[in-house]
């Protein structure tokens, strides 16, 4: 807790915990939905989320927050994907080129929408010109009223320390 009463839990993270948490993993029979929770026995919240695919959309996760205290609740949520990588960048690529690639990805949100793309500037190419990345990567999320897309590690650390997020 800190001086103004609020508390930051980091559902699933590494390292020291300072809450008393429970985990599970669950999934459904034929094995293409995992569900993973965590319940905060201080907090008396859980948090949960969901992956499955789908035809239309391909992987799809589902997050749910749940109050099971008897107290009303007033939480800021920061729930999303990190370190996506831009379409055509494989795991080779990643492995062997990860700082070309870095140099190289963009990420954006769309104005008005609850979209981000996830981009390359250019092709990377060993020839001497440039060749324009014309596929993305895209990420959208719904339900939630008026979200703010946070797009860099500055504004995650900046939002886990009760700072305003630019």
């Amino acid at each position: 807790e800190n001086e103004h009463g609020k508390h930051l839990w980091k559902p699933f993270s590494r390292g020291v915990n300072v809450y008393d948490i429970e985990r599970h993993l669950y999934k459904n029979r034929i094995g293409n939905k995992l569900i993973f929770e965590e319940i905060n026995h201080d907090l008396r919240l859980v948090f949960s989320y969901m992956w499955s695919n789908s035809d239309q959309f391909g992987f799809v996760r589902k997050s749910c927050l749940q109050n099971t205290g008897d107290q009303t609740r007033k939480v800021s949520v920061l729930d999303g994907m990190r370190n996506l990588l831009p379409a055509g960048v494989t795991s080779l690529l990643q492995t062997r080129l990860s700082t070309l690639v870095d140099a190289y990805k963009q990420a954006e949100s769309l104005p008005s929408s609850t979209s981000a793309l996830y981009t390359m500037s250019s092709l990377l190419t060993d020839k001497a010109e440039p060749s324009e990345a014309l596929k993305t990567t895209i990420v959208w999320s719904t339900g939630l009223e008026d979200p703010e897309i946070l797009l860099s590690e500055t504004q995650v650390k900046s939002f886990c320390a009760g700072e305003s997020v630019r």
